[in-house]
This record gives C-alpha cells, structure tokens and sequence, in this order.
C-alpha cells in the first residue's frame, strides 16, 4: 500500500523512514453451548472472529481449568495444540476480516456435581469479547442457575442456533 510520493531533483539524495509494525486487532463472539451428562460435562465454544488491521497466522486461548481440549474445527486451522494451560490454533494462511473457530471441551465426571462453572474462552489480545452460554442437561438431570458473575439471565429464545438447551 503507498503512504507517500516524492521526487528528486538533484544528487545525492536521502530519505529517512520510520516503521512500526501494525498489530491486529482482534473482537470475539462467542456462543457457548453446554451440555451435562451424567459421566461427563461437555463445552463447546463457536466462535466469531474478526482481525482488522493486520492478519494472524495463530492464536492463543485460554481454556477453562480442569477441561481437556477435544476438538478444534475452523477453515483453516492446521495444528492446535495444549501447553501450560494455554490452546494455540495455527491457520495454514493468514486471517484477516471474519473467521469461524469451533472449540469443543470435555470434563469427565465421577458423580453429577451438585454444581459448575460455564466460563467463556478466553483469546489473548483481544480488543473486544462477548459471549452467550447456553446450557442443558440429559434425561433425569436438572439445572438450575445457582449464581451469575458479570452475566445477566435472559430467556432461552433469546439465544441464537439453541441446540443442547432446554
């Protein structure tokens, strides 16, 4: 992309240019689907993506403690892998404009807990983030909402490609 044009009249000439490098700003939406079971707690993260101003060729998120990453899904997406608490997604070529990630999560579970936390996946230098969470149950398990943290109740039909939940 051309910033500036000059022209020159006599010999020697110079000319002195700073470079910053442009970082990406990346916004996320998520919609969060959960789903309890009784052996096992399954989360899957849809995500929303959008870089401006600079592509990336990777991207680091931070997924909910005592979860183990099942599956990662995205045009795109090479390679992820887990290291130190951390999923790092690699895209074959660069990401720029808006993007689909789909991260699935599983917790096992020994017995039904009397409760649990739904926690939205975190990325790393993200300017902006939301996120809708939806969560539903197998036959002969009822959820409830015990407390909400920073997140406001709002009715099912309110949720956008409702699947799990009731």
């Amino acid at each position: 992309e051309e910033i500036a044009a000059f022209r020159f009249s006599g010999r020697p000439i110079s000319l002195r240019a700073q470079i910053t490098r442009v970082e990406p700003e990346v916004t996320v939406a998520a919609r969060v689907h959960a789903l309890l079971g009784e052996s096992r707690l399954l989360i899957r993260h849809d995500l929303s993506l959008n870089a401006a101003k600079a592509a990336i060729y990777a991207l680091e998120l931070t997924p909910q403690s005592g979860f183990s990453v099942a599956e990662v899904q995205g045009d795109g997406v090479t390679d992820w892998k887990t290291a130190e608490g951390k999923l790092t997604v690699s895209f074959n070529q660069r990401v720029l404009g808006d993007h689909k990630l789909s991260v699935s999560l599983e917790q096992a579970l020994t017995n039904t807990p009397s409760e649990f936390s739904i926690l939205p996946l975190r990325v790393t230098g993200a300017t902006k983030e939301t996120a809708s969470i939806g969560a539903g149950s197998t036959a002969g398990v009822q959820l409830k909402t015990a407390t909400l943290d920073g997140v406001r109740e709002v009715p099912t039909t309110a949720l956008t490609e409702r699947s799990d939940e009731l």
